[in-house]
């Protein structure tokens, strides 16, 4: 390994899908102290890529050097690397001092919009996969394992204290947008800014787009454009509530595919609140609030 290439990551956003870590990563592309990976999710470090794609192969570190510009503080915003069992280790081995953001919602919620979100841009059919009934998502451990946080923070905390963690409600993040910001500023240690939320996108199944013939086509070109200048040019669509991924011309609304919701409280109540358990355990995170929810649903459904 060529340490060499290797940049000096700061933070790392990890939050599970559908939590809010698409709002929050914009909010710190504004910050002129912080430099957001780009893509977003630029999925180098971890082995999970996504919520199909699992890849065990060595990191391209040149890749990754080049998916950060600027001088402020580098943040790389791949949630997938939370589930992943070898994102801890890989990442202490590089960067001891991280930080972490942990952007959380109540589990089966999350599961449900996670299994929607899938279902609209019909990555499951993408990956051979048929999630059209939640009860066979839920089955597999790809949706299944980003509820489950207990199992995920214990890896993390055996080698992280955890004051490097900073765990959020997205709930909270909904009710105190500019409360909650300025604890992330805090935890990062950089200073306080002025965010004009109004104009900070989020990926919200109104929001959502899929890509047309000539999106893909960009997408393929992308790579050819140096680095700098492609990161400047999304960092100001992005300055202007856009999102650089879904623009018009290159995506377009996404076609209803309804889904077969069965009863998603009754299925997976009892390991989640097992797990929240757990969670709670390790991060003195109150989960109360949360089992109370998902016991009253699983009993109503």
């Amino acid at each position: 390994m060529n340490r060499n290439n290797i940049p000096q990551i700061d933070s790392f956003l990890l939050g599970v899908p559908k939590a809010g870590t698409t709002w929050l990563s914009n909010v710190l592309t504004r910050h002129p102290e912080i430099s957001v990976s780009y893509p977003k999710e630029v999925n180098e470090v971890a082995s999970h890529k996504g919520t199909f794609k699992r890849d065990n192969s060595d990191p391209d570190w040149t890749r990754y050097s080049r998916s950060f510009t600027g001088k402020g503080k580098k943040i790389d915003c791949s949630i997938s690397a939370f589930a992943c069992p070898v994102a801890p280790s890989r990442i202490y081995s590089l960067w001891p001092e991280a930080k972490f953001i942990v952007c959380v919602r109540e589990p089966i919620s999350r599961a449900i919009s996670h299994w929607k979100m899938i279902l609209e841009i019909r990555e499951d059919i993408e990956n051979g996969e048929d999630w059209t009934e939640f009860r066979n998502a839920w089955q597999d451990i790809r949706l299944r394992e980003n509820s489950l946080y207990g199992r995920c923070m214990e890896r993390w905390t055996q080698l992280f204290p955890l004051d490097r963690f900073l765990i959020i409600d997205s709930k909270d993040m909904k009710k105190n947008p500019e409360q909650k910001i300025r604890e992330v500023f805090l935890h990062m240690e950089v200073r306080d800014a002025e965010i004009d939320l109004d104009r900070v996108f989020s990926n919200a199944g109104e929001n959502r787009r899929e890509n047309t013939f000539l999106g893909n086509l960009f997408n393929q070109m992308e790579g050819f454009i140096p680095s700098p200048i492609r990161i400047r040019i999304a960092n100001f669509l992005r300055g202007r509530g856009l999102n650089p991924y879904k623009l018009p011309l290159i995506s377009r609304a996404i076609m209803d595919r309804p889904g077969v919701p069965g009863d998603p409280y009754k299925e997976g109540h009892e390991e989640v609140k097992e797990d929240l358990v757990l969670f709670s355990k390790l991060t003195n995170f109150d989960v109360n609030d949360w089992i109370s929810e998902i016991t009253q649903k699983s009993y109503h459904d």
